[in-house]
């Protein structure tokens, strides 16, 4: 019968090792930072490299090494020429300070579209801005408004945003630090419908005090926490969760409806000393949820994520936090 080797590629390893030792160079100022987008415009090259792995691995390993050292010399070569055929971006910090004042208006709906940085959101102590930003990074900052009474503002990084253009990444090496950052203050005067694009960065999103009617949030791959505000009328939250991390600390004596859809992060949600709690679990997933010990399920049975909990005095009671799952995904959540 005829043997068959089963095939071992050290092509992989031998990459990895090398686009490591060519991003810390980068890092470190020894080759010049390039536009990751330029990069990224290179994809189907990759397909023809994998391409050729295949076939010079399945003859002999050497010819894999061989093609790994060439594909990191063909990098080196990229990073050291691509500048001085324009691929470069400056690594300039910027400095923005943008602010609405409050004006007529009565409510707003405001959107922040955050990026790369580490950002940090508070109420303001001003009577007359609506919103106040002081944002060091990398790109140009912009803010939108539209209206009068109900007034729309647009919060953002040009070419920093992710979501909607991720071609344009800043560049590769000392832009990464921890100099990149925002602050932006939030009027706590009128009602507020907030929108956070969550993103690469880590971001404290402190709303004590705020008035707010709905909040929308996308993780995406950074870390968030959340303070929610207290509220007797009480509002709905809805979660978009990804591969980042998230953490929702929830106040007392407040009706809130949240919504989330988990993913591959992990989403812990913080209870107040007393609250009444009903959860919902509408698709348990591949990943894992963790409830307080003191709710009764009233529904689903067995190991089975799906069903429904609550707390005994859940129907008569005054203030109710209800957590609605609509699917858990590969990540984890914890309600403690």
């Amino acid at each position: 019968m005829e043997n068959h080797r089963h095939y071992r590629s050290i092509f992989w390893p031998i990459v990895l090792l090398g686009v490591g030792a060519v991003w810390l160079l980068t890092n470190l100022g020894y080759i010049q930072s390039i536009d990751v987008g330029f990069l990224v415009r290179l994809w189907p090259v990759l397909l023809i490299i994998i391409g050729l792995d295949i076939l010079l691995g399945r003859i002999a390993p050497w010819l894999s090494a061989l093609l790994g050292l060439a594909v990191i010399a063909g990098l080196i070569a990229v990073l050291i020429y691509a500048p001085s055929l324009g691929f470069s971006r400056p690594v300039t910090l910027n400095v923005d300070h943008l602010e609405e004042p409050l004006g007529n208006a009565s409510s707003a709906i405001v959107d922040l579209r955050l990026s790369l940085e580490s950002v940090d959101v508070s109420p303001l102590d001003s009577d007359l801005k609506l919103i106040e930003a002081d944002m060091h990074h990398y790109g140009k900052g912009y803010l939108t408004i539209s209206g009068d009474t109900q007034k729309k503002l647009v919060l953002g990084s040009e070419g920093g945003n992710l979501s909607e253009n991720w071609f344009s990444w800043p560049s590769i090496g000392t832009n990464w630090g921890n100099d990149q950052y925002w602050k932006v203050g939030l009027t706590n005067r009128i009602p507020l419908d907030l929108s956070v694009d969550g993103s690469l960065g880590s971001s404290e999103i402190n709303l004590s005090g705020l008035k707010l009617t709905d909040l929308n949030v996308n993780v995406s791959m950074g870390s968030m926490e959340i303070t929610l505000p207290v509220s007797a009328e009480g509002y709905d939250v809805d979660i978009n969760g990804s591969a980042g991390s998230l953490d929702v600390i929830l106040p007392a004596n407040s009706s809130i409806t949240l919504h989330l859809d988990g993913s591959a992060g992990s989403s812990t949600f913080i209870l107040p000393g007393k609250y009444v709690l009903r959860v919902e679990v509408l698709d348990g997933g591949l990943g894992r949820v963790d409830l307080p010990t003191e709710l009764t399920r009233i529904s689903g049975s067995g190991d089975a994520q799906e069903g429904v909990w609550e707390s005994a005095d859940y129907d008569t009671a005054v203030y109710k936090l209800l957590i609605i799952i609509s699917h858990v995904g590969p990540g984890s959540i914890n309600i403690e």
